[in-house]
């Protein structure tokens, strides 16, 4: 700024094209931690027996990673994976977390009876609104009319 409030428009110009790279990298970080804290849901909130299908979640950019571990056990395998993943992670194309053992469906279908049907739906629900909680996202407001 010049004296009198007076805006130097090269100067202006500048900051704006620092601000406009800067958004890119921010809204893939952004991504990633909202990404993390859905998987992180989806994790813990899978129904446990051996631990097989906790511990087959994996994270991928680009496509879905159809991996199947026979030796991968509990929470901790797949936490892991999702947190190098997002630590790692520059890309800002599209991110799955999959589990391709054969019977995750059913799981999710309520088979199980240790988690309620539907509890990947109900973990996306609360990673997003963790995310909401520590503003990393935000919804417009409803509007009336």
């Amino acid at each position: 700024m010049a004296k009198g409030g007076e805006i130097k428009p090269r100067a202006f110009a500048a900051r704006m094209r620092q601000f406009a790279a800067s958004i890119p990298g921010q809204s893939n970080r952004i991504k990633m931690m909202v990404f993390y804290e859905i998987g992180y849901r989806i994790v813990l909130n899978t129904p446990i027996d051996t631990g097989k299908a906790r511990g087959n979640w994996y994270p991928s950019l680009g496509a879905p990673d159809m991996s199947v571990s026979e030796s991968a056990r509990g929470s901790g395998v797949s936490i892991g994976r999702i947190q190098s993943f997002v630590k790692s992670s520059t890309n800002p194309g599209t991110v799955y977390l999959t589990n391709s053992l054969p019977y995750i469906d059913l799981l999710d279908g309520g088979w199980s009876g240790q988690a309620p049907q539907g509890f990947t739906n109900k973990s996306i629900r609360q990673g997003l609104a963790r995310a909401k909680k520590t503003q990393l996202i935000s919804y417009p407001k409803d509007r009336k009319g």
